[in-house]
């Protein structure tokens, strides 16, 4: 951008609210002179039927190294074999295995946070019979597509020259938004709050509900609208129901009440 000098710059993007707004050159409304064209928040997009729905479960990782040393610059060799370890590699098939897959077959992607760490965890999985590529900031364009492709193609379409991906590490590239976003003077925020609880269903058998409420808080906003999975049969009509969340604050705590909408 400093280096054109075009009579228009039009941007796009889905995360304009980030954390680092305030550090200079960062602030996206900031760089755009304040002008924007058009904007669509992500209820509203939810209700005009604009996204693809998708089913979204937190698991805990492996602890075996601290945040602060794999978000470090440099990090030990004991902690790099840590962060690569066949223990957390089993967790993570294991849990990829329990929760599936919609589709014919897997498609996905997996966020790492260091290059070396992508490409290790590529060559393990590799190692234990499924297809995965590390790409970064570094592959070409024509990398980039080819490793597109072969994640999106069908088995039926597969050649000896170019066989389908089940999954692709990133690092760099196709990095997500945040969930919790504070925006303008006012601090109304954009709430994308996912969580999971467990416990037992009326029946006694141990269960998860996973939970995404959805709602931009602000002045005459008391209410998100919940979206929950289950792996209870019991609670299975979850799934289906119109729910709203009311939200409350107790003792400066944000606090959702999940009921009915009807109120029943």
């Amino acid at each position: 951008m400093k280096y054109f000098r075009l009579k228009l710059w039009l941007g796009m993007t889905a995360t304009p609210d980030k954390r680092d707004d305030e550090i200079e050159g960062k602030n996206i409304y900031e760089i755009f002179h304040y002008q924007i064209a058009y904007e669509i928040r992500l209820q509203q997009a939810m209700e005009e039927n604009l996204l693809c729905p998708f089913h979204y479960f937190g698991i805990t990782d492996v602890s075996l190294v601290d945040e602060k040393q794999v978000k470090a610059k440099k990090i030990t060799e004991k902690d790099f074999h840590l962060l690569t370890s066949d223990e957390r590699v089993r967790h993570i098939i294991e849990q990829a295995s329990y929760y599936g897959y919609s589709g014919e077959r897997v498609k996905g992607l997996v966020f790492c946070s260091r290059i070396d760490e992508s490409e290790e965890l590529s060559a393990k999985f590799n190692a234990s019979g499924y297809r995965m590529i590390a790409l970064n900031g570094s592959a070409t364009e024509d990398e980039r597509t080819n490793a597109f492709e072969r994640l999106a193609m069908n088995e039926a379409d597969a050649t000896e020259e170019m066989q389908p991906l089940d999954y692709i590490f990133s690092v760099e590239i196709l990095n997500g938004g945040v969930d919790t976003q504070l925006i303008g003077a006012d601090r109304r925020a954009v709430l994308s709050a996912r969580y999971m609880l467990q416990g037992r269903d009326s029946k006694n058998n141990s269960c998860r509900l996973f939970i995404e409420n959805n709602a931009e808080t602000g002045e005459g906003i008391t209410y998100t609208r919940p979206k929950i999975v289950t792996d209870s049969s019991d609670l299975k009509w979850l799934e289906k129901e119109d729910l709203i969340g009311r939200i409350a604050d107790e003792d400066g705590k944000l606090v959702i009440m999940i009921d009915k909408a009807d109120g029943d």
